[in-house]
This record gives structure tokens, C-alpha cells and sequence, in this order.
């Protein structure tokens, strides 16, 4: 009875064990998935092509190593200019590009990346190459 008894708290403790286990193997693959996200591309990750993130002013004054680098294309007040040169981005190639407007600023920038340093510098010197095309006014694409 009492061998019985010792093979049924087992049982319990295994089980016990088990789903715990399967609790912080979920929460791992939770976090997981959100320390890939990286926080440059957080706020436009989940963005159509026609939204617009806003960005806050960043209050480091030094970047860190491990920081990742968005090349600037444009600086736009119109935010159809933006979108034309973003489907322009989109079409040569560059999935990466994603349109930025800063908080308090009437400008829409429109970015590649964000990539390591390494990276960043050989998509800028491809995009130097690029070619925007001019569209009409009122024209979109």
C-alpha cells in the first residue's frame, strides 16, 4: 500500500514537473519572438506600406556598438512624395524601406534598413546608383 502510494506521488510530481517545463519552454518561445523584433523597426515591422510611423527624438547623444543604422533617402513635407519614392524603394528591390515621421516635425523621411554598420554602408553605396523617378503632380502610382 504504501509502494502504492509512493508511485502515485511520482506520477503527481512528474506531471507537476512536466507542465512546468512546458510553461517556460512557451515563455521562452515568447520572448523569443520579441527580442528578434528589433526595437528600430518595431513601430514599422507591423506597418502597411501606406502608414506612417512616428518616431521619438532619440535622447543618446553616442550610438553604441551594437546599433543598427537606417539610411536616409529623403526628407519630404508631402507624405504623397513619400509614398511614391517608398513604392519606388519597394519595386528596385529595398523590402527594408519604410517611411518615418517624426514627433513635432512636418516631414516625412523616408529610410532603408535598419542594418549593421557593414551592411548599411553597401546599401548606401547601391542606392547612391538609384535613380528616383520624378512623378506628375497628382499622379500616383
Amino acid at each position: 500500500m504504501n509502494e502504492s502510494l509512493s508511485g502515485k506521488k511520482m506520477m503527481l510530481l512528474f506531471t507537476v514537473f512536466t507542465l512546468f517545463c512546458l510553461g517556460f519552454y512557451t515563455m521562452g518561445l515568447y520572448i523569443g519572438k520579441m527580442s528578434r523584433e528589433n526595437p528600430a523597426t518595431a513601430a514599422t515591422s507591423n506597418l502597411k506600406s501606406t502608414e506612417i510611423a512616428t518616431e521619438q527624438p532619440s535622447t543618446r547623444l553616442i550610438a553604441e556598438a551594437q546599433d543598427l543604422y537606417s539610411i536616409q533617402i529623403a526628407a519630404t513635407a508631402s507624405q504623397e512624395e513619400a509614398k511614391q519614392l517608398l513604392e519606388q524603394l519597394y519595386n528596385a528591390g529595398f523590402e527594408s524601406a519604410h517611411i518615418v515621421k517624426p514627433q513635432d516635425m512636418n516631414l516625412y523621411a523616408v529610410r532603408v534598413g535598419p542594418f549593421k554598420l557593414e551592411t548599411a554602408e553597401q546599401i548606401a553605396a547601391k542606392l547612391q546608383n538609384f535613380t528616383f523617378k520624378k512623378q506628375p503632380q497628382g499622379h500616383a502610382q
